[in-house]
């Protein structure tokens, strides 16, 4: 990669663009809420929190682990590229909001002590 390409991807890592607006910052680090139960079986996950059950299916629980001992949005859409071969700009777009919607729901909280 060329200093010039490795500026680009830096600056592309240090925050996801949606239409007119910052979606997730790619290096904002989060994890599990540590109040939540989950359960893994058959690559589904359940996690459960305050009385309420989410399930994932195998590319939501294949996130999903990765923010257990905490990750930053860039890490994880590195891994999903790699494990799926997947296209980045649609990965990165999928993730910011599968991570948005996790946060909404207090499942995933930004991981402050690791960042």
């Amino acid at each position: 990669m060329s200093g010039l390409e490795e500026m680009a991807a830096q600056e592309k890592a240090a925050s996801v663009r949606g239409p007119g607006r910052e979606i997730v910052a790619a290096k904002r680090r989060f994890r599990w809420n540590s109040k939540i139960a989950c359960r893994t079986l058959e690559e589904t996950a359940f996690i459960l929190f305050q009385s309420k059950m989410v399930s994932l299916n195998e590319v939501g629980t294949f996130v999903w682990d990765r923010f257990k001992p905490g990750a930053s949005m860039g890490d994880v859409v590195t891994s999903v590229v790699e494990e799926f071969d997947a296209g980045l700009p649609q990965v990165e777009e999928d993730v910011s909001r599968f991570i948005e919607m996790l946060v909404e729901r207090e499942l995933l909280q930004e991981d402050f002590i690791s960042a």
